[in-house]
This record gives C-alpha cells, structure tokens and sequence, in this order.
C-alpha cells in the first residue's frame, strides 16, 4: 500500500525522524544529566567533594565519583607545582584521577617530581592531561551511560588519566615532565627508555635554538618519547617543528626524517623540507626525496590514535636544482617563484556540514624577472612587500588563522604599499592586522594565481561513521524511551511514597 502513496510513505518517515531527534535530545538530556550540584573544589584541585563524597574532574569525561570514598579521609597530594593536581588518596587508596594506583600505601606515598609517585616500595606515573579512553568500546559506552543512569553503575570512562606502575622503587625526577631516573634506568611516563645512559640524557635542540619537548638523546641513542628510533644521535639533528601534533626529526647529513616515531621510507633518501615548518599556509609537513614530494599523513577519524597514520607520496618533484628561500612561503628554484596556499572542501547541505578534505598546495608563479625588496610590514611582524617586473606582492606571514589562506597576494591598488611598509613605532598609526584583512575584502589585494604544482590532501570522509550515525540515533531513540518511562516510574513513585507519608 506504501508503495502506492510515496508522498504518505515520505510523511510517515518524516515524522519518525523528528520523534526519533526529539527522544534522541530528550534521552541525552534525561541519561547525560549528571551534575553534583555545588561541589567544592578541593584545595585547587581536580577533586570535588559533595555529601563526604569525592569525586575527579577529567576534563571530557565530567566527574567521576570516588567509590566508597568520604571526603572527610581523603585528601590531595601536593607536588608544589601546577601539574599533577589530579592524584589524591584516601586512608585505603591512592588514586590518579578516579582511578585507583593498586599497591601504592597512602600513607607513605610521596611526590617525587615529573608525575612520578612512590611510598618506597612501590612507584607509579600518573598522567596530568586526561586522553580519550581508546580501549572502551562504541557499544560499552553507550551501555555504561544508560546503566548509570537508570542502576546506578559506575559512571562510563569515555577519558582518563593513563598511568604506569615503575619496575623500580627510587626514582628522581630528571629533565622535565614524564621523565625519571634510578641512575642507571631512563623512564618517560612510566616506561623505560630502551638503552639510555642515564647520565649522559639531555634534549635534543629545535631549529629554533631552544629545546626539544618530544626527542631526546643520550649522546648515542635517539628517542621520541618512549620509543627508541632507528637512528644514531649526530650534533647537527634538529626538531625542525610540528604541524597538527606531528613532530618531526631531521639529520641532515643522511637527509632522514621521523614523524613523531615514524621513519619515512629509506628509498626515497635522502629528504630536504620545504619551505618553513609551520602550519601559517601549510595543512602538511611537505619534504622533498627521491622523485617526489612526500608527507607523512596521520589518521583523522575520532577512533585513531595520533600515532596512526602513512607515508604519502604527492607528486613528481617540480624543482630543478637547489631551493633557496625567498621570504616567507615563498621560495625560488631555477629561477622560478614557488609558494604555498591552503584550502578546505566541506560537505554543504541540508543535512551534512562537515568538512571534507584540507589541501596545502605549492604554486607556481608566472615571474620572469629578479625580486626586488619594496619594505617590510610592521617591521617583519606581519609580511613583506616584493616587487617583480611591473606587478608588485604582499608576501604574508599571518597564516589562514586571519584567513590569509595565500602566502603571496597580488596587490592591485598600489595606494596600500605605502600603507603596508609605514615604519612601525612610537607617535605613528601604525598599522593593524584587521585593516589588511579589509585591503583583500575590498580587493586592494587578493590571492596570487598560478600552476599548481603540488596539492597534499587529507581526506576527512567517513562513511563508516555516518552509516554509525543513524545505528546510534536508532538505539540512542530506543534508550532515551526506555529512559523517558523509567524517570516517569520513579516519579510516579516518589510522588505516591509522599502521599501515603502524607496520609499517614
């Protein structure tokens, strides 16, 4: 019969949709609903205490009870500093976050400095920045939050703080955070740096000057945190920088590099960076090798780890011979100008606006004579004014985060210039970065136009998860009923409980 009344057909769908929205927003409301009210902070802590109960803060978690815990016997350890404010013990536990360090004695325990906690015998690490709890399932989740909410079971542990026990009793904390010693034994957040000589351990530099927060050396060994790389330390290694939480390694003598703890494939050794590594006009870290343009692509969808990802190879190699910087993004290779721009793709419909893929793209530009330098904008802060031939550029140094998605821009109203190059300094107007940002909007500048050379992608789309969408919306629709009428239960139950009190 449905088939013979499309429009009664599309209605009757309509309509199960909006309830199946409406009850899915209801149950979140009614299941998700955990709040404790005014609880106190305790002691500029992450623990709150409410009723003599305790509970833990882990940031996109919520609050966690402390089972059987009463906040009259329970108290924070103070490590004196910032971090670590997440580990507390009661007169039978110790906890990092809500979660308990078995064995440690609470009354013995101490602070011993980089997220590092001992009683004498026993020695744990204990995290300060909460992660995604990677090892509980879609399915276990979603039982775990209905269960808490209509059993009373224990709240579900979407994020924690991941903690270690040490295979070694007398630590001291050495470096900075993460990092200990038994004087013989290296340790990062608990586990042991294979083959480190603990007292030769130091960071290794950034292309900056400063140091290295990830990769470390012991003057023979190389490390990216815990993990030991296939490389030998040589003084000229540099942590050159970091684009969306991927660090990256380079030797230039043997021209390897190492994403985070990846290494990039041998064959196509050795590997020059390109441009700078920064993320101002660039989504990817793009390196040069062996017959291409090559980067290392991390995994995006909500279920991966960081540390999931693959060596992408872009493209044929565009330059001929050395690369030399020009300013910026902006670099020349056998007389040619070549630069870097960025672009989003987004799903935009009705239903779906999600982004779909980001591009860092090198161009090349249509120049035949040499660059001549017009003058810098707000003394190096913001860019730089080139001129080639009879065209003249504004070479930028913001980046897309204030939408100059461009390294180089055609200026097309040369009334800016002077504008754009004024010296920067006391009693004179000096320039502001949202009047540049009004100098393309009104198209006194826009994005320069040429051959794209090169365009590394990072593709978002996931069909799995949308096809998981409308599976949870289903269930969370059967839940949130099931919700509705166990809350309406309970309050027709409180509710006659008073009236027989009431009558009594």
């Amino acid at each position: 019969m449905l088939k013979k009344h499309p429009l009664i057909s599309a209605m009757i769908a309509i309509v199960v949709i909006f309830f199946a929205i409406y009850f899915f927003i209801f149950g979140l409301a009614t299941i998700l609903d955990d709040d404790i009210g005014d609880s106190k902070e305790l002691n500029n802590s992450y623990f709150y205490v409410k009723d003599d109960k305790v509970y833990a803060m882990v940031p996109s978690g919520g609050k966690f009870e402390l089972i059987g815990v009463r906040a009259s016997k329970f108290r924070y350890i103070d490590t004196g500093k910032y971090d670590n404010r997440n580990v507390g013990a009661s007169d039978e536990a110790v906890y990092c976050g809500n979660l308990v360090m078995s064995g440690l004695d609470p009354n013995g325990v101490r602070a011993l400095g980089n997220g590092y906690f001992g009683d004498g015998k026993i020695t744990y690490f204990c995290d300060s920045v909460s992660e995604t709890n990677l090892e509980i399932s879609a399915l276990k989740e979603f039982w775990d939050i209905v269960s808490h909410k209509m059993f009373n079971t224990p709240k579900a542990q979407t994020h924690i703080y991941k903690f270690r026990q040490v295979d070694s009793a007398n630590l001291a904390a050495i470096l900075g955070f993460g990092y200990a010693s038994d004087g013989v034994k290296v340790y990062h957040e608990g586990k042991e740096l294979e083959g480190a000589n603990a007292s030769k351990m130091r960071y290794i530099e950034q292309a900056s000057g400063r140091k290295s927060i990830h990769f470390t050396t012991d003057g023979e060994n190389v490390y990216y945190d815990s993990t030991k790389l296939g490389i030998k330390f040589n003084p000229q290694m540099r942590d050159i920088g970091e684009i969306w939480r991927i660090h990256y390694l380079y030797e230039p003598n043997s021209g390897m590099v190492y994403a985070n703890d990846h290494e990039f494939d041998l064959k196509f050794a050795p590997y020059e960076p390109l441009f700078n590594l920064k993320d101002e006009h660039s989504y990817h870290a793009l390196f040069r090798g062996k017959g291409g343009i090559y980067h290392w692509e991390r995994k995006w969808q909500w279920y991966n780890s960081i540390d999931e990802g693959e060596f992408v190879r872009d493209g044929d190699d565009p330059f001929k011979g050395e690369i030399t910087p020009l300013y910026g993004d902006v670099v020349i290779s056998d007389g040619k100008t070549y630069f870097l721009k960025t672009y989003e793709i987004w799903h935009n419909t009705k239903n779906d606006h999600s982004l779909s893929s980001r591009h860092t793209c090198i161009v090349k530009l249509d120049t035949k004579e040499q660059w001549r330098k017009i003058g810098l904008v707000r003394n190096d802060g913001y860019g730089a004014v080139y001129a080639n031939g009879d065209k003249t550029y504004y070479f930028d140094n913001v980046g897309y985060g204030w939408r100059f998605n461009s390294s180089v821009y055609d200026i097309n109203d040369l009334g800016v210039v002077e504008i754009l190059t004024r010296p920067y300094g006391p009693n004179v107007k000096n320039l502001k970065l949202d009047e540049i940002v009004k100098m393309v909007d009104q198209g006194a500048m826009t994005p320069a136009e040429g051959e794209v050379v090169i365009d590394a992608i990072s593709d978002f789309d996931d069909y799995s998860q949308k096809y998981a969408y409308w599976i949870f919306l289903a269930i969370a629709f059967v839940a949130s009923v099931v919700g509705a009428i166990f809350k309406n239960k309970k309050q027709n139950s409180e509710l006659k409980k008073r009236v027989d009190d009431y009558r009594l």
